[in-house]
């Protein structure tokens, strides 16, 4: 029970689940319920073995569990390509890199530094400074032009198992669980995964409507006057999922 290991009081717990429900947009995709999906799926790895395996801590598996909750708070609907091709706020903020995961762990600190949301209040300064690194470290990792890279460094760790993963091993092992289970939609039943395609198919098109608007080149797969459904999930499938 993290709620007794992690001493979290549970009205903050409550207040807290609710601010980030509450600060999810209602975008027909990057929404509440992907947040859920998404943390019930690595929650799914988690005890399917990954925690046993990895040792993981209480505050860890807890960081991973808020990290899924919160990887897309506050999401536009938009991507970060189109954030820098139209230097919004998000781009100049977070100067053209990772632009929204780098907001979504920023609200959802914001939420966590409010006294009534505060769920780590009774965990001492270094079990802190851990779940937030971890926070920050897989959030990140689900930015799309991270796949490549986390997925060779993972693919070279477990090349070479060893009984004793040190905390950055933890780390690249948690950052795949989350991304994962952020792309994990072809993987589950196929109504479902048909309903979350055409979920994100609709906002790919309302994205592509406001690169129209906006006078930049509309992205791959967003033209609404070119629907491509098929093509587009079966690239998804073949080069990223598979």
């Amino acid at each position: 029970d993290l709620f007794k290991q992690c001493d979290i009081p549970a009205d903050k717990a409550a207040e807290f689940l609710m601010a980030v429900q509450r600060g999810y947009m209602g975008n027909p995709y990057h929404n509440a319920a992907h947040a859920a999906d998404v943390a019930q799926t690595v929650h799914v790895f988690l005890v399917e073995g990954c925690s046993d395996k990895l040792a993981l801590s209480s505050a860890e598996v807890l960081a991973v569990i808020v990290a899924a909750l919160v990887h897309d708070l506050g999401h536009p609907g938009k991507s970060n390509n189109f954030s820098v091709a139209v230097q919004d706020d998000f781009a100049i903020t977070y100067n053209d890199s990772a632009v929204l995961e780098n907001y979504h762990v920023a609200q959802a600190y914001r939420l966590l530094g409010t006294p009534s949301c505060d769920i780590l209040c009774n965990v001492d300064a270094a079990t802190r400074k851990r779940v937030r690194q971890l926070v920050i470290s897989t959030v990140l990792a689900t930015d799309m032009t991270q796949h490549f890279s986390k997925l060779a460094d993972f693919k070279s760790l477990v090349s070479e198992p060893t009984a004793d993963f040190g905390d950055a091993d933890k780390s690249l092992v948690l950052m795949q669980a989350l991304h994962a289970a952020d792309i994990s939609n072809p993987a589950k039943p196929t109504t479902l995964y048909a309903a979350w395609a055409a979920r994100v198919m609709t906002e790919f098109y309302c994205q592509g409507d406001a690169e129209a608007e906006a006078g930049v080149p509309i992205s791959a797969f967003m033209d609404r006057s070119k629907p491509a459904l098929r093509k587009c999930q079966q690239g998804f499938i073949d080069f990223i999922v598979a």
